[in-house]
């Protein structure tokens, strides 16, 4: 299995209290009031899907309850190639601001463009780039989320929603520049480098 961040993200239903069985996609904490996560955008493209956001340090980390966080998601952007959706990543900007630390480690919208021109997936130029860890895609929820615990009846039934509620703006183009600039302008992580000038060559 390959090596989660944490804490651990999973974009859950929120209409299904067990954490496993409610599992949509993984995501990276990538500021307290942002989460990115991966395609294919499913879950995100029915409106007949509630969805909420868990995060929960991974495990033997903290065990204390108020640890395992489930945050409502305020709005959410796609971002990507338009003629190829299933590499198309989503920004979810959260109605409140996460306790936890977040984990995206710095890259710039230069490191993008390569890897972009090569596979037209979001996701794999951020692990390529070094900014999300490589293949938590491919991770099983029920090994990571197994031990956390249901949500609590009074929560769950007070908050239980039959439809997404929030907003999906689609932020995709056609152009890897621009693709590969609008995945960085959002994130605290993504330095804003200006492009290396070419070596002269010598007479």
């Amino acid at each position: 299995m390959p090596d989660m961040c944490d804490p651990v993200v999973s974009i859950q239903r929120s209409d299904i209290r067990d954490a496993v069985e409610a599992h949509e996609a993984w995501g990276v904490l990538a500021s307290n009031t942002l989460v990115l996560a991966p395609g294919p955008l499913d879950w995100l493209h029915d409106d007949g899907i509630p969805t909420e956001v868990l995060i929960v340090p991974v495990a033997g980390r903290d065990d204390a309850p108020e640890a395992v966080e489930r945050i409502t998601i305020a709005s959410a952007t796609v971002l990507g190639f338009a003629e190829h959706p299933k590499g198309a990543a989503a920004l979810l900007h959260l109605t409140r601001a996460s306790r936890h630390r977040p984990t995206m480690q710095e890259f710039s919208a230069s490191d993008l463009v390569a890897p972009l021109a090569e596979n037209p997936d979001v996701w794999h130029a951020l692990e390529q780039a070094g900014a999300v860890p490589a293949g938590i895609r491919e991770t099983r929820p029920a090994r990571v989320l197994g031990s956390v615990p249901e949500a609590t009846p009074p929560a769950f039934l007070a908050e239980r929603q039959v439809r997404r509620t929030y907003q999906v703006r689609d932020n995709t183009s056609p152009d890897i520049s621009e693709v590969a600039g609008s995945t960085c302008r959002p994130f605290p992580a993504c330095q804003r480098r200006p492009p290396r000038k070419p070596k002269r060559k010598r007479p």
